[in-house]
């Protein structure tokens, strides 16, 4: 499954920032100027592999696993994301001469990150596997201190800068280590609890 994922700098901000204390402390405001980074990925495509059920109870499956909510598919395509922070860590690995560039996981929340589906829940068939897939466009944003955007991707000095970049991800986000090793994640756990998850 292919994951397109679009990084612009969408704004260089100033914000004011205010320390509050008691009354008869003054408050003092401090201006902090940085990079808004707005995050795209179009055309996430995130499922259930039916091949783990025998043919007998694979339609089963389709009807049951079609019939989950939004927030169900959600928690799903989080799980496909953070497969994809490892890359993002470790970005200068995957790409000479270009840095970090953290999308904002809040693990306990996710309030960061917005899901929108653009399918229902369809059977495919990826590289000779049956899945229970839907399709997803997620977008986010980074904010950093001004100048972080440059030093994450020469393509993002300018606001309306953006790069692409395109990644294969295993549509369906679970038993990870079983599937694929560690292309994921590292005996180490990063990304947390991705080992024994």
């Amino acid at each position: 499954m292919r994951l397109l994922v679009l990084a612009t700098l969408v704004a260089r901000l100033a914000a004011a920032l205010g320390a509050h204390g008691r009354s008869s402390v003054k408050s003092k405001t401090t201006v902090v100027e940085g990079d808004m980074v707005q995050v795209d990925s179009v055309g996430g495509q995130v499922g259930v592999l039916l091949d783990d059920y025998p043919d007998s109870l694979q339609h089963d499956a389709v009807s049951y696993f079609s019939s989950l909510s939004d927030a169900w598919w959600t928690t799903r395509a989080q799980k496909q994301v953070l497969l994809g922070q490892y890359r993002l860590t470790f970005r200068s690995a995957f790409y000479p001469g270009k840095m970090q560039l953290m999308l904002p996981l809040v693990y306990e929340t996710w309030g960061q990150l917005d899901f929108t589906f653009t399918s229902t829940p369809a059977v495919v068939n990826i590289d000779g596997h049956t899945l229970l897939t839907r399709t997803y466009n997620m977008r986010t944003y980074i904010l950093g201190l001004k100048g972080t955007a440059v030093t994450s991707d020469p393509a993002l000095a300018d606001i309306g800068g953006s790069v692409t970049e395109t990644w294969t991800m295993p549509a369906d986000p679970t038993l990870i280590l079983q599937r694929t090793g560690y292309a994921c994640m590292d005996e180490d756990q990063f990304p947390r609890n991705s080992v024994d998850g």
